[in-house]
């Protein structure tokens, strides 16, 4: 009964997500640019604490869709990195950190979701 029920889920999430996982990659690595601007004292940008917490919830659900694809191609290395992520991010219990660990973190992790999009427009070119 769960393996069925699993197995449906897969097919939903699967169809729903194969075409937009590229997008999500995408919106969450431009999401923590424009947050690490913000936080550079050279730019004007001030967008308040609650873009941030709009950052975190996005970033973090992101980072379980491509933990989810990770996972679905047993790639153990991608789920780790970006489990470390979603857990950074998660915006239910907060973590931490003063103003410039946080664009440290910021940088980090867009430079995992640019490289992210790299292999998947890669392996996505190999199956055409």
């Amino acid at each position: 009964m769960l393996d069925q029920f699993l197995e449906k889920l897969d097919c939903v999430v699967s169809k729903i997500f194969k075409e937009n996982l590229f997008t999500a990659k995408l919106v969450a690595m431009c999401l923590l640019i424009s947050d690490y601007l913000d936080s550079n004292e050279s730019y004007n940008y001030d967008f308040g604490s609650g873009f941030f917490t709009v950052i975190k919830i996005v970033v973090f659900l992101f980072s379980l869709l491509t933990i989810y694809d990770y996972h679905k191609r047993k790639q153990a290395f991608g789920v780790w990195i970006f489990g470390l992520i979603a857990v950074l991010y998660n915006p239910i219990c907060d973590v931490e950190f003063v103003e410039s660990r946080w664009v440290m973190v910021d940088v980090i992790a867009a430079a995992a979701f640019a490289i992210s999009l790299v292999f998947e427009y890669r392996r996505e070119k190999q199956e055409r």
